[in-house]
């Protein structure tokens, strides 16, 4: 599993919740960088989810320890209005493309589901409105499995 630095979580606590039983999957073949780009892009269109922008890539290494490059990520950002139902959406419409749930981590300020395909992750993260952050927030972070 990647180590990925959020901006937006800070002093949460932690709690894993492993999602109930995914519908079956064929184990899909390898996606290449501009594959995952297409079927995030698809899946938001089809949830019909606006793009803000790029998420932010604090930090990061790869599985192997090494710094993630730009192959190796795709972030992606929804505008701000609606990621409290964007996110399940988001979710659902990845799901949909063959995406299998593989963590669910309910945090103080975020909800945060991962979802793998093809020797790749994705992280859905929603960031509540809470004190100091002005909107809810949702992100997609990608990675290769192989860096």
């Amino acid at each position: 599993m990647k180590s990925v630095a959020l901006a937006a979580v800070a002093a949460a606590s932690w709690t894993v919740v492993v999602s109930g039983d995914a519908p079956a999957f064929p184990q899909s073949a390898p996606l290449s960088r501009s594959d995952v780009v297409a079927e995030i892009d698809s899946a938001m269109a089809g949830a019909e989810v606006g793009r803000g922008g790029a998420a932010l890539l604090v930090a990061g290494t790869g599985k192997h320890g090494t710094p993630l490059t730009k192959d190796c990520v795709v972030t992606w950002a929804a505008a701000d209005e609606g990621a409290a139902q964007a996110y399940s959406d988001a979710v659902a419409a990845l799901r949909r493309q063959g995406w299998r749930p593989a963590k669910h981590l309910a945090l103080e300020a975020s909800e945060n589901t991962s979802l793998v395909k093809g020797g790749w992750t994705i992280w859905v993260n929603h960031h509540f409105k809470v004190q100091r952050m002005t909107s809810d927030s949702l992100d997609l972070f990608a990675t290769d499995d192989s860096c």
